[in-house]
């Protein structure tokens, strides 16, 4: 299973202009399908009805499934690669988490009770108000954002 590209996926996104970083749209789609289990391949039309379907989308939402579905942890977040500046990276990072949260509740279920799960919630809230700006781009903020 092949890792999907951040600027693949923000050029298609980029492309039809759905005003969406590829990193929220990433968060939203894993959030989607975390909830209802995967029973709809419609997952683009549910989160953004203006949106057209493209291979590459095709091939975030395969990826994605795969990824969730594996035993071995093979789920990667959809950020900008580490050659990126820190910045552009910490920025993603916060706008994916931005994007799972708007999932959540966009989908808005009764399985999201449990005190482990609203802690995750939380945990995810608090890396979406990441200052990002303020990051150097030093060994120390490397180490803190590899740390998140």
């Amino acid at each position: 299973m092949s890792k999907m590209k951040y600027n693949d996926v923000a050029k298609a996104v980029d492309e039809q202009r759905l005003g969406q970083d590829a990193a929220h749209l990433h968060g939203l789609l894993t959030a989607w399908m975390c909830v209802t289990q995967n029973k709809s391949d419609d997952w683009l039309t549910a989160l953004l009805p203006n949106a057209k379907m493209t291979p590459t989308l095709q091939a975030l939402y395969d990826t994605t499934k795969l990824e969730l579905k594996s035993d071995d942890f093979a789920f990667h977040l959809l950020l900008p690669d580490e050659a990126d500046a820190i910045e552009k990276r910490a920025q993603a990072l916060a706008v994916w988490c931005q994007g799972f949260l708007e999932g959540l509740a966009y989908v808005q279920t009764d399985c999201l009770k449990g005190r482990e799960l609203e802690e995750a919630i939380r945990d995810i809230s608090q890396i979406a108000e990441l200052d990002y700006e303020s990051l150097q781009d030093d060994n120390d903020s490397e180490e803190a954002l590899t740390e998140l």
